[in-house]
C-alpha cells in the first residue's frame, strides 16, 4: 500500500513538473497544449483569413493581422491559466482586467522590435478555459472590431 502511494505521488510530481515549470512563450503553450485529449486548438493563418476578409465586413481589421490562434477547453484548468497569467504578466502589457464572480478575462499585448503586435485573451469561465491570441501590424482599437465569434467552437 505504501508503495502504491509513493509511485502515485511520483507519477504526479513527473506529470506536474512541466506545468509547474511554466511556459516562455505563447507558441510554446499551443505546441503543449495541441492535439491533448479535451483541448480544441484552432490557428486561421495569413491565407485563410484573407478568404475571410474578402467575404466579411472586418476586412481592413483582418488584412492587417498575420494570424489568430484559439486554445480552448470545457474543463477548468487552472495551472493552464496560471501559467499563460505568469507568461503575459512578464512578456506582454495588461490593457485590462475584468473579473466578476468566478469570470476572469484578462486582454494583453506586446509589440516587437518591428512594430508588429501581439494581442493575448486569456478567459477563464466557470468550466472554460480560452486563449486567443492575435498577430499582426494593426492598431489595438482595430481588434474591438473583429467578430471571432464561431472561430473557437
Amino acid at each position: 500500500m505504501k508503495m502504491k502511494r509513493i509511485v502515485l505521488m511520483l507519477m504526479s510530481l513527473v506529470l506536474t513538473l512541466p506545468i509547474m515549470a511554466g511556459i516562455s512563450s505563447v507558441d510554446e503553450l499551443f505546441r503543449e497544449y495541441s492535439g491533448r485529449e479535451g483541448y480544441k486548438t484552432v490557428t486561421l493563418g495569413r491565407k485563410m483569413l484573407s478568404m475571410i476578409s474578402r467575404d466579411g465586413k472586418s476586412s481592413d481589421v483582418l488584412d492587417k493581422v498575420d494570424q489568430i490562434r484559439i486554445l480552448s477547453t470545457e474543463m477548468t484548468d487552472t495551472a493552464l491559466v496560471n501559467s499563460v497569467v505568469r507568461l503575459a504578466e512578464d512578456q506582454y502589457e495588461l490593457i485590462s482586467d475584468n473579473s466578476e464572480n468566478e469570470e476572469t478575462t484578462s486582454f494583453f499585448i506586446r509589440e516587437d522590435k518591428s512594430g508588429r503586435k501581439c494581442f493575448l485573451m486569456i478567459a477563464h469561465r466557470e468550466s472554460q478555459e480560452i486563449i486567443l491570441d492575435i498577430r499582426g501590424d494593426f492598431n489595438i482599437t482595430e481588434i474591438s472590431k473583429l467578430k471571432l465569434s464561431g472561430l473557437g467552437k
